[in-house]
Parts: structure tokens; C-alpha cells; sequence
């Protein structure tokens, strides 16, 4: 938080390092053991396999020597659960993140002797989001990302609340921090491709940061967050916006900044917008009694025909107040949004 940025790849990673092709043809042993089958296709590769973790070291080696000014490598599974069903694997510990966590630790150690200071990273995310339960130390270079994806993440709550998932997110954090020397967050703030509408969680996302930015546990803190999110500036630009900002000072007024995102990209319109978001910010009460984490239906609870209505009235307004091109284009492409949405 407040630090200058850094350069890490950061991404789904296995089959970059061991390729699917040509790898599968002549030694299928590399990949995951599914069913009694070894597959590559949304099957991660064999975790326990030596060769495996030798080109993982190389990987890693060959990505510092061609990017000096690189902090971290990625050794982030690929986006799906098929890890593998090896005896040698399922010896690695009782759990995925166990499994994962061996596996990360070996070519950390490695990756440590040869280009000191230098880290890897890797997710706690779909079925190794959890922490491990017999694994108590991560490397010393070593970053897991902490994703707050499905029922880990209920965005129209803060983790603050006592609410839906927070405590239990809270409770994981603590012992992530417990285990893990460097802990990133990886939020969904309304950014998920499965929901990308005009709803702006940005009280929701400043009192997460200002959460992260202060809480500790064993000498350790949380050292920063990210959120993903997709070409959709014209439904989210404004949470990306008020994230950014207090990801350098988690202390800014989020009414601030707010205020000057409308007053500094719509001048005259920017009342109007403000209108705009506000229908939406205000319906999404409607769900403060449930746990909103993507689901379809949630959305459309939201945005009802009336709310839609009442925000393409605003954006018909605010275009009316634009006092240049500009402006207009970028009501336009708000505009954008809204069809997506309806």
C-alpha cells in the first residue's frame, strides 16, 4: 500500500511450463492422473513427478535471467480442479493446498539458490483456497494470492461485517498469515465476467483496504490487493478507480473520490451520473439480507425494470449536460454498459 509498483507475472501458469504440446504425446506421466487416466485437458500436471518440478526450476531460472527487473514468477495452477490422483501425489498431504504447497516449496528452495532475493507466487484459489493443514512453513520467497472468488466472496458486504462469508474470510486470513510470509488479496469487486454490471461497490472495497492495509497477525501483514476485472470500464471504471486511489492511501475519503471521478470526467453531467450510480448503489440494498457472490438471480433482484429505467433516464440527462465531445463519448460508453446490463 503506498509502495512503488512492481513488476510480477501473475496468471495461470502450469501449462506454460509444462506445454501440453509436445510434452503429452511421449510423456503423458507429466500430467495429472484423472480417473485412472492421465489427461492434460483441465487437468493440472503431476505435482510430485521430478521432472516436472526440474522444469519448473528452469522456468523460473530462465524467467529472471530474461527479466532482471522482474520481482516474481508465477507458479499459479491453471484455472480448473483436476489436479493429480498419483499415489506419489496424494503422499505430498491430505489436501490440494498441501499438495500444491510441496510442491511450490521445493522450487522455491531451489529457485533461492540461484537468484537470491528473487520470489514465485501461487494461488490459494478454487479447491486450494483453504490453508494447509499439515504444511507450517512457506518458503521465505514465497507470495500466495489469496482469492476471494465464489461463496469466499460476498461483495455487498465489507469483510468488517459480521455478514455472510467475512468472518470466516477473516478467520482464513489469519491463518494464511500464519504460515505464509507474504499474503496479496485477489478481490472480484463487481468485476466478475459472469455479472460485469453497473454496480458501484465502492464503500464496500474502501473498507476492505482500509481493513488490509491495518490488520496483522503473527508480525505479518497483508502487503497488497488486487482485483480482476475485464474490458468493462463502462460498467466498473468507477470501482477500479476509487481502488486504485486507496491502494495508495487507504485513508481518502471514498466520498472524495467519488465525487471527484464525476466532477473531473462529466464536469456539468457529472450530477447526473452521479444519479445514475446512485439508483443502482441504492437498490442493491435489497440484497443486505443475503450473500450476493455472482449468482444470476441476485442481479436481476437488483436491477429491476424500474432501476434500469430510472438510470437510463439519467444517462439521457447527463448527456444533455455534457458540455464537450468528450464527455459525451464517455457517457456513451457508460451508455454501453447499461445495454450490456439490460
Amino acid at each position: 500500500y503506498g509502495i512503488a509498483a512492481i513488476s510480477a507475472f501473475q496468471g495461470h501458469n502450469f501449462h506454460n511450463i509444462v506445454p501440453p504440446a509436445p510434452y503429452f504425446k511421449d510423456h503423458p506421466e507429466y500430467f495429472a492422473l484423472r480417473e485412472g487416466q492421465r489427461a492434460w485437458d483441465n487437468a493440472q500436471i503431476c505435482l510430485s513427478h521430478p521432472d516436472v518440478r526440474r522444469m519448473a526450476v528452469e522456468s523460473a531460472r530462465q524467467f529472471f535471467d530474461k527479466n532482471p527487473q522482474a520481482l516474481s514468477f508465477s507458479l499459479c495452477p491453471d484455472d480448473c480442479e483436476g489436479f493429480c490422483e498419483c499415489a506419489s501425489c496424494l503422499g505430498l498431504g491430505p489436501t490440494v493446498t498441501d499438495q500444491l504447497l510441496a510442491f511450490v516449496n521445493g522450487v522455491a528452495r531451489q529457485v533461492q539458490q540461484s537468484h537470491p532475493g528473487k520470489l514465485v507466487h501461487t494461488y490459494a484459489y478454487s479447491v486450494h483456497t483453504e490453508p494447509p493443514r499439515v504444511i507450517d512453513r512457506v518458503e521465505e520467497n514465497v507470495v500466495i494470492i489469496l482469492c476471494r472468488i465464489g461463496d469466499w466472496g460476498a461483495f455487498n458486504h465489507p469483510l468488517t461485517s459480521d455478514r455472510c462469508t467475512s468472518p470466516a474470510v477473516r478467520a482464513m486470513i489469519q491463518e494464511w498469515l500464519a504460515v505464509a510470509p507474504h499474503l496479496v488479496m485477489y478481490e472480484y469487486y463487481a468485476g466478475h465476467y459472469r455479472w460485469m454490471v453497473p454496480w458501484d461497490v465502492t464503500d464496500v472495497l474502501a473498507a476492505d483496504v482500509a481493513y488490509y492495509a491495518t490488520f496483522t497477525h503473527s508480525g505479518r501483514r497483508i502487503e497488497g490487493s488486487e482485483f480482476e476485472n475485464h474490458p468493462q470500464w463502462a460498467t466498473g471504471g468507477l470501482n477500479m478507480y476509487a481502488y486504485a486511489r486507496l491502494l495508495w492511501d487507504a485513508t481518502e475519503d471514498v466520498n472524495d473520490i467519488r465525487e471527484g471521478w464525476y466532477r473531473d470526467l462529466f464536469g456539468e453531467a457529472g450530477e447526473a451520473v452521479r444519479t445514475y450510480f446512485g439508483a443502482a448503489r441504492a437498490a442493491a440494498h435489497r440484497l443486505d439480507g443475503e450473500c450476493f457472490t455472482g449468482e444470476p438471480a441476485a442481479v436481476t433482484t437488483v436491477f429491476t425494470p424500474d432501476v434500469l429505467e430510472t438510470m437510463a433516464r439519467e444517462l439521457a440527462r447527463a448527456r444533455t449536460l455534457a458540455d464537450s465531445d468528450a464527455v459525451r463519448a464517455r457517457i456513451d460508453y457508460l451508455a454501453w454498459g447499461l445495454r450490456y446490463t439490460q
